[in-house]
């Protein structure tokens, strides 16, 4: 379903505050830089007894947009993917073409994929669940976190679907695909067993294959796969082990990059280094390093995320770990894999000594390469947000800072999501709260623009 951008968001109960807030100065260096929130779209929370939404009993009713994901397409138009909620009724949408003056929002045709007979509970599990507990059979509804577009304007839908937690309080779940034409018509879902309980995270279509990157719960999970776009039939899987916060980018000659998370093989230790690995489109490991060492602490933890942006001359990763006082660090390797520089992000937390557990860290981290080559970083803290740019050479840091726009409500920023446009100037995404956080927010596109 689509309509002009203001007739839909009344369609859908929402009012869109169209060039609403304010222009920011920046705080600190690069003087001149603005910050210019275009629109944004609110949340609100409705905290209470709980209620029925579905077949799920929540403790909050919530009425306006949840933003999932925001991502460019290939015609270089940006398109947001969440959650349009009305109090007890909610809608996967897309809303397409955000920079234009008049986005459409299409509520997503998702269909049920065929289960991997091989994955469904055992017949005791059933029985128990059934008969001891309450019935846990695998829920058919797909969840769908990721989406992508590829050089046909096809619209690729990733999550999961499955899932079901078995006798021993174990989750399970399969990988799940749907393909969306560029009419926003459903032509093929399906879903894939790669792991007990997995996910799709990331996805990039190439001229060799759809990429599908896959995360599971446990250690072993993570893997990167290319399918046929046509028939959705797998050509190839390249299981890369532990890869918790992993992220997806092309690099050259359809290859693929992965920054993941990874233990340093001693067996005794869990997410301790951050790895990045390339493949060729023929699933071949071409090189894989490790850019970061020896962080965590703690057995079994997960408090942060590894982020990727391709530059002409190799890969820029940022990885943040939201503990231990560690600061997120930007990497930039060559299109070999070798480490050309390493540098700290400044302001990437405030430390709570003498009390540790106080310590707030950066949130809705982002980064983009400009057109000049330097990377572009951005995050949130303190209720500002930071924004750099490092030089592609040497790793020299400029940076700026914005008040969080007042429809954030003081609220941390769940995302950052940064777009750089031919003009100099750099499209901005924000959104928070996070999803289901029982507070209100807002979703915003706003227009970061570097002078004057």
């Amino acid at each position: 379903m689509s309509k002009g951008f203001n007739s839909a968001i009344i369609g859908f109960g929402l009012v869109i505050a169209a060039h609403a807030l304010p222009s920011y100065a920046a705080g600190n260096s690069l003087a001149s830089a603005r910050l210019q929130i275009m629109w944004s779209i609110p949340v609100e929370a409705f905290p209470g007894p709980p209620a029925q939404v579905g077949q799920t009993l929540v403790p909050t009713l919530y009425k306006g947009f949840f933003l999932y994901k925001a991502s460019m397409f290939s015609n270089g138009h940006i398109n947001l993917l969440g959650d349009m909620l009305n109090l007890k009724s909610q809608s996967l949408v897309l809303i397409k073409n955000i920079d234009e003056p008049s986005p459409q929002i299409i509520e997503l045709p998702i269909k049920e994929a065929q289960p991997d007979l091989s994955q469904q509970p055992s017949w005791f599990d059933v029985w128990f669940e059934k008969h001891i507990f309450t019935s846990n059979q695998p829920s058919n509804i797909p969840s769908v976190f990721d989406f992508s577009g590829d050089d046909s304007q096809n619209i690729w839908l990733g999550g999961d679907t499955h899932a079901y937690m078995d006798i021993a309080s174990a989750n399970h779940s399969d990988d799940y695909i749907e393909k969306l034409d560029s009419s926003d018509r459903s032509i093929w879902a399906r879903s894939y067993t790669l792991g007990s309980n997995v996910s799709v995270v990331a996805m990039i279509p190439t001229s060799a294959g759809l990429g599908v990157l896959s995360e599971g719960d446990e250690p072993g999970f993570a893997s990167l796969s290319l399918l046929n776009p046509t028939s959705g039939d797998i050509a190839w899987t390249y299981n890369f082990g532990n890869g918790k916060g992993a992220s997806l980018a092309k690099g050259k000659d359809n290859s693929f990059v992965i920054a993941t998370f990874s233990d340093d093989g001693s067996g005794s230790t869990y997410q301790d280094n951050v790895s990045v690995l390339s493949l060729s489109n023929s699933g071949h490991l071409q090189h894989q390093n490790v850019i970061r060492k020896n962080f965590n602490q703690e057995s079994g933890a997960y408090y942060g995320n590894v982020q990727m942006s391709v530059s002409g001359d190799g890969v820029y990763v940022l990885s943040r770990w939201d503990k231990n006082l560690q600061p997120s660090e930007l990497t930039k390797l060559s299109a070999r894999g070798k480490v050309l520089w390493t540098k700290e992000i400044p302001n990437s937390f405030e430390s709570g000594s003498p009390f540790p557990d106080e310590t707030v860290y950066c949130t809705g981290s982002a980064i983009s390469t400009l057109p000049n080559g330097d990377a572009f970083v951005a995050c949130a803290l303190s209720r500002q947000i930071y924004f750099h740019e490092f030089d592609q050479n040497n790793g020299s840091d400029l940076e700026t800072s914005f008040p969080i726009p007042p429809c954030n409500k003081g609220k941390l920023l769940q995302s950052l999501s940064l777009f750089p446009r031919e003009d100099g100037n750099i499209l901005v995404v924000g959104s928070g709260p996070g999803p289901y956080s029982s507070s209100s927010g807002c979703t915003w596109l706003g227009r970061f623009v570097p002078k004057a």
